[in-house]
């Protein structure tokens, strides 16, 4: 299939209380438009690149790469791509006694029809899986479903209503958000790749994103915390270092010992001897770093 084909898929339902009617994927033409028209189900759009613009009830909206649009049943509606950077977009479209529900949780309404993703990449891929189970023949319908709940769930995260005081811009919701992937999986064996694919940026991004707001680079970001708890562990839980150094996702004894030379200024043998816990406070603190969860870290604290 050509990116610039249209693809819709129609289903009949199969659970009452919700069904997935339609999806599909367009790289469209510049100025292509669709509409007026009104549907007989929910329709979600969102942009994979370029940009366009949607109207409802008489007010249009611009939409970007990485934004989208919800679609009310009975709501006459247009759409056109941009002229001189014509967007491409999925869609998907559903019904049943727990879709407005759906709606309502994503805290859409018939004035707050735009969302913009908070990963993505991972929206995106979510989508496509989406398609590729309604292409597949037999049709499994709660692999459907399955696929139809992964980007509901990307959706949901990202129309959250903040609090006044965690009205963030987007660059340090980013930048939380790689901090939190660190702290849930600092045990396994990450990487500043892994990390960049979980928020949807790249890497060179990312980059900038922590030494702006941390002053460390993403890599020695990782080490750090890694160090940071793998001391904790050592010392306060009397962990053996080598079951600390796997335990906090190092791959190698050497690069352990190594790293937490040059962090601490001794072996962590000498460390585990003769320091306390104490002795730390003259090393930066995570805390002091903006926007990170105490989650972890309180358990590692001095």
């Amino acid at each position: 299939m050509r990116d610039d084909e249209i693809s819709c898929f129609e289903t009949t339902p199969v659970v009452n209380r919700l069904t997935v009617n339609q999806c599909g994927r367009q790289a469209c033409t510049e100025g292509y438009s669709f509409g007026p028209a009104a549907r007989t189900h929910y329709l979600i759009h969102f942009v994979l690149a370029g940009k366009g613009y949607y109207i409802c009830d008489k007010i249009k909206y611009t939409l970007h790469e990485g934004e989208g649009f919800v679609i009310f049943p009975g709501k006459t509606t247009f759409y056109q791509a941009d002229s001189e950077t014509p967007w491409s977009y999925v869609w998907f479209g559903f019904s049943g006694d727990d879709a407005e529900t759906i709606v309502r949780a994503c805290n859409f309404s018939d004035t707050s029809l735009i969302f913009r993703s908070s990963a993505p990449a991972r929206l995106k891929y979510s989508s496509l899986r989406l398609m590729e189970s309604f292409q597949r023949t037999p049709r499994n319908q709660y692999e459907v479903l399955a696929s139809f709940y992964e980007c509901i769930a990307n959706i949901y995260t990202s129309r959250l209503p903040l609090r006044p005081d965690m009205q963030l811009p987007l660059e340090q919701i980013y930048y939380q958000k790689a901090v939190q992937y660190v702290q849930e999986h600092f045990s396994s064996n990450i990487s500043v790749a892994s990390m960049a694919s979980f928020i949807g940026i790249d890497r060179s991004y990312l980059y900038k994103l922590f030494m702006r707001s941390g002053n460390i680079s993403p890599q020695q970001f990782i080490i750090s915390y890694r160090l940071k708890i793998a001391a904790y562990l050592i010392k306060e839980e009397n962990m053996s270092i080598t079951e600390a150094a796997f335990t906090c996702g190092f791959q190698s004894l050497s690069l352990f010992f190594r790293h937490f030379k040059k962090h601490y200024g001794v072996s962590p043998s000498v460390f585990k001897s003769n320091r306390t816990t104490s002795d730390m406070e003259n090393q930066q603190d995570f805390t002091e770093w903006p926007f990170i969860s105490k989650k972890v870290v309180d358990v590692a604290a001095p």
